[in-house]
């Protein structure tokens, strides 16, 4: 009787071991992959939800504004302002909101909110809230344009009533924007409510 002897041979082997490396690469791509994704969009979930508490800050702020025309009270002497102000130092803005229980007739008594850009952080100055540390540098007065190169954008009306706001993010602000350094703006217009007549 003859004996037949099966084992495998070397090429057998050597296509086995290709095949077990395909399978294995592609499982850890994968989960390469997804892992990157994740990273990103914890990133930018995270730059979103600075961004947002920013801009819902400065609206309750920008909300209560009240400025003084320098028409309005006749009688009245400086200081005189606006609700919303550009910041003399050309780092942000101001508002002027009425205290409680309000003082009318007296400006002087208002509460002064700044809104900051100083290098990556904006912050405000009256609750030493920082809002967020990944914003571009530069502060500018005017609308934000489609490819913006700065973090902070203003733009006061005329009438110093209203003003729209552009903020621009990345994670690492200095680095340019990557799969793995999002950047993410946001905008919005926020109305003072007006002018006392008091």
């Amino acid at each position: 009787m003859k004996r037949l002897n099966k084992s495998l041979t070397l090429l057998e082997l050597l296509i086995a071991l290709v095949l077990f490396s395909v399978i294995l690469l592609a499982f850890t791509s994968i989960q390469y992959f997804s892992r990157f994704h994740l990273v990103t969009s914890e990133r930018q979930s995270q730059l979103q939800n600075e961004l947002s508490l920013a801009l819902e800050h400065m609206g309750k702020s920008v909300q209560l504004g009240v400025g003084y025309p320098p028409d309005n009270p006749p009688n009245y002497t400086p200081p005189n302002h606006p609700a919303i102000e550009q910041r003399p130092a050309n780092d942000g803005f101001r508002v002027y909101i009425e205290p409680t229980p309000p003082t009318p007739g007296n400006p002087a008594g208002d509460i002064t909110v700044n809104y900051i850009l100083n290098n990556h952080s904006l912050s405000n100055d009256l609750d030493n809230v920082t809002f967020s540390t990944h914003i571009l540098s530069g502060v500018v007065y005017g609308l934000l344009p489609a490819n913006p190169a700065n973090g902070f954008y203003i733009n006061i009306t005329e009438n110093s009533s209203m003003v729209e706001i552009g903020l621009v993010a990345r994670w690492q602000p200095d680095n340019p924007v990557s799969f793995d350094n999002p950047q993410v703006v946001m905008k919005t217009g926020l109305y003072a409510r007006g002018s006392a007549t008091h």
